[in-house]
């Protein structure tokens, strides 16, 4: 319901404003957001990256049609998160077939604390997600629990 009054905020403003857009991108990256929180809550692992991928997708076109620059960033952290998303669930898949290639390439998130703190709480975020799941080899448990600290 939130989302739903965000987004005719959003086109409220869009037609009132004209040409200074900052309100419109505003109730749109608060639209987006509802979207996302109330899809994190609903969907499975493998859905919930598909809607992600389908809000980054939304955010852009919105983006190149109004040129909203407040958009950008929420953009690129929505493409790295569903970065690191991929590399995660491809790693848990793995896992269950190849344990050992599944935690040498767990590596790829060796380097997480290096970087500006967005980054370093996605990719804690999937590290974590790796370690909660039932059924962890223990040799990707080990990998997974050394870079966690």
């Amino acid at each position: 319901a939130l989302g739903g009054l965000m987004t005719a905020l959003a086109a409220r403003f869009a037609r009132i404003d004209g040409t200074d857009r900052l309100r419109a991108a505003l109730a749109t990256l608060s639209a987006l957001a509802c979207l996302a929180f109330a899809l994190t809550v609903i969907l499975t692992d493998a859905a919930l990256t598909l809607a992600l991928a389908a809000t980054v997708l939304a955010a852009a076109a919105l983006d190149r049609r109004f040129d909203l620059a407040p958009m950008t960033g929420f953009i690129t952290a929505g493409i790295a998160a569903l970065g690191y998303r991929l590399l995660a669930d491809h790693l848990i898949d793995l896992d269950s077939r190849n344990p050992q290639t599944a935690a040498r390439m767990a590596v790829a998130f060796q380097t997480w604390t290096r970087y500006d703190e967005g980054r370093q709480a996605l990719m804690k975020a999937e590290l974590e997600r790796i370690a909660a799941k039932p059924g962890l080899s223990r040799d990707m448990s080990e990998m997974v629990s050394r870079m966690l600290g």
